[in-house]
């Protein structure tokens, strides 16, 4: 389909996505949203669609604590069983479950929605 682009940087993302969809994901959770996009479309060498209400479908953010709830409730792996975070995270991914990013200093793990079920 052919129209009218328009680049966003990070910043403007956030600002247009608060625009529309305000409260949906932290700030930190919509700059890694924004990488994951930016690189999705530099490696298709296409264009992204900015779709908010097709962001909030896609992409999901918990806080550490809920992440790793959720993870034990339908995954049956425990944080617990493992030495740091990071090694938590693989065993998550290998499981099948999407990580598109955590930061431990903001409490956030952002995950793509389809990969929970």
């Amino acid at each position: 389909m052919y129209g009218i682009t328009q680049t966003l940087n990070k910043e403007q993302f956030i600002k247009e996505f608060n625009a529309a969809r305000p409260y949906h994901f932290s700030r930190a959770g919509l700059t890694m949203i924004f990488e994951y996009l930016e690189d999705y479309a530099w490696e298709t060498h296409g264009n992204v669609e900015f779709d908010p209400v097709a962001i909030c479908c896609d992409f999901e953010e918990h806080s550490i604590g809920e992440f790793c709830m959720h993870v034990d409730n339908i995954k049956h792996i425990d944080e617990a069983d493992y030495d740091s975070f990071v090694e938590f995270t693989e065993a998550v991914k290998d499981s099948g479950i999407e990580i598109i990013g955590y930061d431990e200093d903001e409490d956030t793990v952002v995950t793509l929605s389809h990969s929970w079920v």
